[in-house]
């Protein structure tokens, strides 16, 4: 597979060193007053992260800053995990792990094996939220483990109620009710009445699956009566599921109903995954029960895509888009269904999402059929019959999982069913024994045929492949002489770019002009094709230092033409129009690149260029992007300003572009840089770095 161009990354590093002190404990007595407050602030920190999530964070933190001022090592570890946890719960993986891995060093050393547990658990479930359910079950078996050896009951009951989610996620429902039903004993013994709640919520959900809706109901109405007053996360889930169940007792107003109840809770303790299946669901409803409501439905369900966009819920995001494109085909509205469901396909083929794939496939399919288009329908409909021949197994598999599950439940409501059904085995051995002679008669006659359908078969291959090589052998020849003369075109096109790159690099500042612009900076710029669409451009005016990356559309030769005209409309932004903030310079910009491309064509243009643009002044930095963020770190955080939803260029909706305004501290870095970055493939499993590997690295510089 051949890799993307690396494009460009601009590192402004204004690295100034930034002494702090910390006041250090002044005897023995407050030292201990520090590990009480710590211990308390640990043994809260379940309970408030239900309540709120980022009061859970600060909570912890100050733990942390209590542990290290008394050297707490009990504290330090489970201070470092548990902030780990809530970054965790806020899709922050990056830093969530940054975090754990501290707390694993400080237990290592001093071989605390229930904090080892406590940590494993955790990888467990970051491993789980980003859909790695195998490496997930690989930790809460080693979580187990660990805590039999130490009879660690708490360990004990979270390894088997995690383990039972992921079977329960993956579709193997009997093993989820198996792991559900080990965790109940211990809970009820250690009085857990937050775990006993989570557990019947999930039991709720499995039998969901399995189309027990009244069943799922009661472990719902049980949840709510272990939960606690204050358990605003514990209420939200649950009046998800009851939503759910409702729905399906076709009680869509109740429904509906508890679905808003939950999505409030979600604001509160700001859980997005609360809130985009409160959307999701919401959306559900008014498109497929109260239709009238059809267009409240497609606001609710972008709304729940948003947020999946936002914090990369890739399955979540692949999901939704093929709903909103089969509420579009359903009303007809044909084009935005294939737009829909095209983004559907692209993410879901990306993360090998095949029962998404299917769908999006069969809805495209469709789509195409009813705009006449018969050639792409039925190509659709080929790629879409190929899928869901792979899922017959799958398939197969998912139905059989669920007879076990449906089995596993009245086996735990009437026992009598296991003897009754050995009963039965005896009574059939005698019939079995009779049909076992004529079963294996018919299955040689069938044998028999295969094998002879199998050798006409090979004898038909065999005569068209002779027949295909003497074509191919003819064809070869002819190839062989073509092939040497692409090669010498290719030679002088490739002498002609390289010039061309000679040009281009006349558009870039050297490094002269940035060092008197910046004493700390690092710049990458490789281009895939000689010559790119990518530039960097840095002038200073009047005590303004500007500096801009730049996306322009297209590759290769077409790109770095556009890339002249862009920069050129950057320099005449400045320089001709006076122009300062940085806004009103890519508004300016983009008149000029369209009056410079429509000058002598009729048709529209919409080439242009996505950026991001800083204007620095004293201690003062004013940013505003196309399409493009900023990105910096203040005090080890990694912080994001997104840039405004539309390029330097023709766009369907044209806004005035915005500017960020950010006072500048003491050991701030910022990042520019366009996505080729992390477009790249690499490392030891040639994997695709993504914008969550380009933080981590950020994070560890």
């Amino acid at each position: 597979m051949s890799l993307r161009s690396i494009k460009l990354l601009l590192f402004f590093v204004f690295a100034i060193k930034v002494f702090y002190t910390q006041s250090k404990p002044s005897n023995k007595s407050t030292q201990l007053s520090d590990t009480v407050v710590v211990n308390k602030l640990i043994d809260n920190y379940r309970a408030l992260s239900h309540q709120s999530i980022d009061s859970a964070k600060k909570q912890m933190l100050h733990a942390l800053s209590l542990s290290i001022n008394s050297n707490y090592l009990y504290g330090k570890i489970n201070s470092y995990r548990l902030i780990a946890d809530a970054y965790s719960l806020l899709f922050n993986y990056d830093t969530a792990l940054f975090y754990l891995d501290t707390a694993e060093l400080l237990a290592n050393q001093i071989n605390d094996r229930k904090a080892k547990a406590n940590i494993l658990n955790l990888r467990g479930n970051i491993s789980s939220d980003k859909g790695d359910l195998k490496r997930a079950i690989a930790y809460y078996d080693k979580v187990i483990e660990i805590s039999e050896e130490i009879d660690f009951k708490k360990g004990l009951y979270k390894g088997y109620a995690n383990t039972g989610v992921s079977y329960h996620l993956s579709g193997n429902f009997s093993l989820a009710i198996s792991n559900y039903s080990k965790t109940i004993p211990i809970m009820e013994e250690l009085n857990d009445s937050m775990g006993l709640s989570i557990i019947n919520a999930n039991l709720s959900g499995l039998y969901q699956q399995i189309e027990m809706y009244e069943m799922a109901n009661e472990c719902c109405m049980k949840a709510l009566s272990y939960m606690e007053e204050n358990d605003k996360w514990g209420y939200a889930s649950v009046y998800i599921n009851m939503g759910k169940n409702l729905k399906e007792l076709n009680q869509p107003d109740e429904a509906l109903k508890h679905y808003q109840m939950a999505l409030e809770l979600g604001k509160e303790i700001n859980d997005r995954q609360i809130m985009l299946n409160a959307y999701n669901n919401i959306g559900d409803i008014y498109i497929n029960v109260k239709t009238n409501n059809y267009k409240k439905g497609i606001v609710y369900l972008n709304m729940a895509l948003d947020i999946a966009e936002e914090f990369e819920m890739t399955n979540d995001e692949a999901h939704l888009n093929y709903v909103l494109a089969l509420a579009y085909l359903n009303k007809g509205f044909y084009q935005q269904s294939i737009d829909r469901a095209k983004k559907a396909l692209e993410i879901a083929t990306k993360n090998q999402l095949n029962e998404t794939i299917s769908y999006a496939l069969k809805t495209l399919a469709t789509c195409y059929f009813q705009l006449e288009e018969y050639k792409l329908s039925s190509e659709y409909y080929l790629k879409y019959a190929d899928y869901r021949d792979s899922l017959n197994s799958d398939d197969f598999t998912t139905k059989l999982s669920e007879m076990e599950a449906k089995f596993e439940v009245d086996k735990l409501k009437e026992e009598k069913l296991a003897s009754e059904a050995i009963n039965k085995e005896r009574a059939d051995k005698d019939r079995i024994a009779r049909e076992k002679v004529e079963n294996e008669r018919n299955l040689l006659i069938i044998m028999g045929t295969l094998l002879m359908i199998i050798v006409l078969s090979i004898t038909y291959f065999l005569f068209q492949y002779r027949k295909n090589n003497k074509l191919i052998n003819a064809q070869k020849k002819k190839v062989e002489s073509q092939k040497n003369i692409i090669q010498l075109k290719n030679k002088d096109l490739t002498d002609s770019i390289k010039y061309a790159e000679r040009i281009q690099k006349t558009i870039l500042p050297n490094n002269e002009k940035i060092k008197k612009l910046f004493s700390d900076y690092f710049i990458m710029y490789r281009p895939k094709d000689i010559v790119a669409g990518d530039f960097y451009w840095a002038e200073m005016i009047e005590g303004y230092h500007f500096i801009a990356v730049a996306d322009c559309t297209g590759h290769g030769v077409p790109g770095a033409i556009v890339s002249v005209i862009c920069h050129n409309a950057l320099n005449r932004s400045i320089k001709e129009f006076s122009l300062r903030d940085p806004g009103k310079i890519l508004d300016k910009a983009r008149m000029i690149i369209v009056d410079e491309l429509s000058k002598n064509n009729q048709e529209d243009v919409k080439d242009g260029m996505d950026v991001s643009l800083c204007v620095i002044k004293q201690n003062t930095l004013i940013f505003s992007g196309a399409n493009n963020p900023l990105w910096y770190v203040r005090d080890n955080e990694l912080h994001f300003i997104k840039g405004d939803k539309q390029p330097v260029g023709v766009h369907e909706v044209m806004n005035d572009f915005s500017s960020t305004e950010i006072k500048l501290e003491k050991g701030d870095a910022f990042y520019l840089f366009s996505d080729g970055y992390i477009d790249q493939f690499g490392g030891e499993k040639n994997k695709k770095l993504k914008s969550s590997g380009l933080k981590k690295l950020i994070l560890k510089v």
